[in-house]
């Protein structure tokens, strides 16, 4: 969603801009936030000895920060 509201920031008039691209931002952290989460989370369970299951393509990048 971010991506989408990027693009339409980059496409919208200029008294849409400031707003469209303020959503842009602000979606950009929560999937930060998420995505730290996520890994936080898998970290914990290797720690404890589990194996989590691949995740999914688009988030399979998470993973790989990580090695």
């Amino acid at each position: 969603m971010a991506a989408e509201r990027r693009r339409d920031a980059q496409l919208a008039p200029p008294d849409e801009y400031e707003r469209t691209n303020t959503a842009a931002a602000q979606l950009e952290q929560v999937a930060q936030t998420d995505r730290s989460e996520l890994l936080t989370a898998r970290q914990a369970l290797r720690e404890q000895g589990l194996f989590p299951p691949p995740l999914p393509a688009d988030l399979a990048h998470i993973d790989r920060k990580e090695a």
